[in-house]
Order: structure tokens, then C-alpha cells, then sequence
């Protein structure tokens, strides 16, 4: 049910800007976006377009635009689990425009978790001497369409926590650090894993006010990264993981240990008991063994 709201401006009736859903592509076919996505691999990006047909003379009509006005329509997408936000394709409309338009967005897995806000905006792009019940500011919104996409998938990313860490008592210089249990792997990931990142570190607040910059890109990567070695480390620590993994046991699904076990065998084919070997005795074998499978930068 719509939340029922009063604006104190003129909004574009929703029957301007008409679509019929978000698009995913899945390999090289394309179809149409439901409420969730089952079986999501969260190693593969999202690749989303939105089709709108938009009548902008309709718009400029019903907001009493003038014609200097601009406006813009864009595509973004935000992730609870992960705190982190994103922007897709923008257009800025003519006031005569009335066509259809396709726009895009990728989406790094690198960045979510769960579900996703996936959001269509129209905008006002400009600044406009202030009337009454008129928008004037830039970034008014004068329309919006929001999608909510449950994400489901084997290796589900365990959720993400932003906090000080002053204020935590952790190391402040530091610019994450992964809670678990290390025990118990029978444990389900979403309510024993959680990854605290350092909202007082500088890098911190960029990877989360600007998540689609290079540099963005690189530090998730570097998360990741450190995460699954963090893991795949202390799990062959733990004498009842390797004899269970070598005897092919498995850990019940959404688990902790499904989660090593799965980051194990992309990492090797070879037993845990020879891994723990390797990291016992040849620690620069081993650690160039997890870039290399792994994928440090891969992607980046």
C-alpha cells in the first residue's frame, strides 16, 4: 500500500512516465526484473536497465515548469546490508520530448548484500526564481518509482556495519576488522559474521559516499579480499574443519563453515589438511596461492 503524502510543490502525475519494469541481463538474454532474484551468484555484477517511455510536455504542464527549466531522470540503487549507495545513467529532458528511453546500470556485487532499493528519478536540474507550489531548487524531486529486490543466492554476503571505531574501543587507524564465531561453523552467516568498517577513517567515508569511484572500487576489492584470507586462514586452523572438509562432510546451507567451504574450493582442489602444510611451512607460497585464486584485483 502507497504511503499517502502532501508535497508542498507540483509533482508529475505518475501516468507521464510509464515502464514495464526493471530489466536484467542474465548472460546474453535479457528478461524482466521480479521481486527477487534467486540463485544470485555474488560474484557476478548486476547488469539492470530501466525502459521508460516519458511525455516531458505533460510534466512541464503539471509541475508549471517554465521553459528554461531543466529536468533530469536517473537510475540509482542503495543496499541496507551494505550502507553503500550508487547512480546508473542520467538524462537531462527537453521540454519536448515525449519518447522512450533506455537506461542502464552495474551494479558491483563487491557492494551488496540481501537486497537492494533500486530507484527511478525525475529531478529538477536547475536553479528557478522561487513561486509558489513550484519547484525552484536544484535536485527537487518531481517524480520517483522504487523497486525492492530480495537478493538470494549460495554465498549471500554477511552484512556490513559502519561505526566509529573510537567510540567501539577498537584501533582507530584501522579501517575495518570481521566479528565471527570461530568455533561454531554451523552458525548462520547473516547472524554470526558481520564486517565493521571504520566510518572515522578517510577511506571509509569515501568508499561510502562515492562507492562507483576507482578508488572505491579498489578498497572493496582489498575487503574482500582480506575477508575470505581471514577465513580460509583460522578455518584451517580448526582441526574439526579439516577433517570434516577432507571427508567431504558439509556445513548446513547459509552456514559459516558452507561459506569456507565454498571460498576453500574455489581456492584449491588440494586437502585442508595439506592447505594448513602449505601455511605452516611455505607462508609466501600460501599467501601468493590466495592472490592468485582468489583474485585480489581481478576486477578492478
Amino acid at each position: 500500500m502507497k504511503e499517502a503524502r502532501a508535497w508542498p510543490y507540483l509533482r508529475a502525475a505518475d501516468k507521464r512516465i510509464k515502464s514495464s519494469g526493471w530489466m536484467i541481463k542474465l548472460g546474453d538474454k535479457e528478461r524482466e526484473l521480479g521481486e527477487t532474484l534467486k540463485d544470485w551468484d555474488p560474484s557476478t555484477n548486476l547488469m539492470l536497465k530501466r525502459p521508460l517511455r516519458i511525455d516531458v510536455p505533460a510534466i512541464y504542464e503539471d509541475c508549471r515548469l517554465p521553459p528554461e527549466a531543466r529536468v533530469r531522470l536517473l537510475v540509482s540503487w542503495h543496499c541496507d546490508g551494505t550502507t553503500l549507495r550508487g547512480v546508473g545513467d542520467r538524462i537531462d529532458l527537453s521540454p519536448h520530448d515525449k519518447q522512450s528511453f533506455t537506461l542502464g546500470m552495474q551494479i558491483n556485487a563487491q557492494q551488496i548484500s540481501s537486497s537492494l532499493k533500486l530507484q527511478t528519478t525525475l529531478v529538477l536540474a536547475n536553479e528557478l526564481p522561487p513561486r509558489p507550489i513550484v519547484a525552484f531548487r536544484p535536485g527537487t524531486t518531481l517524480w520517483e518509482d522504487k523497486h525492492e529486490l530480495l537478493l538470494e543466492g549460495e554465498g549471500s554476503r554477511f552484512p556490513m556495519h559502519v561505526t566509529s571505531f573510537k567510540e567501539a574501543h577498537l584501533p582507530t587507524k584501522a579501517a575495518w576488522t570481521l566479528e565471527w564465531d570461530l568455533e561454531d561453523l554451523e552458525l548462520p552467516v547473516l547472524g554470526s559474521l558481520q564486517l565493521l568498517l571504520n566510518e572515522d577513517h578517510p577511506k571509509i567515508k569515501q568508499l561510502i559516499s562515492v562507492p562507483d569511484e576507482p578508488t572505491s572500487h579498489l578498497m572493496m576489492a582489498l575487503i574482500q579480499f582480506d575477508v575470505a584470507r581471514q577465513m580460509i586462514r583460522t578455518s584451517l586452523e580448526n582441526s574439526d574443519f579439516v577433517m570434516a572438509y577432507d571427508e567431504g562432510n558439509y556445513w548446513p546451507k547459509g552456514s559459516v563453515g558452507a561459506t569456507v567451504h565454498a571460498l576453500m574450493k574455489t581456492f584449491s582442489r588440494d586437502s585442508a589438511a595439506s592447505l594448513r602444510q602449505m601455511m605452516r611451512h611455505e607462508p609466501t607460497r600460501f599467501e601468493t596461492a590466495l592472490q592468485h585464486h582468489i583474485g585480489i584485483l581481478r576486477e578492478v
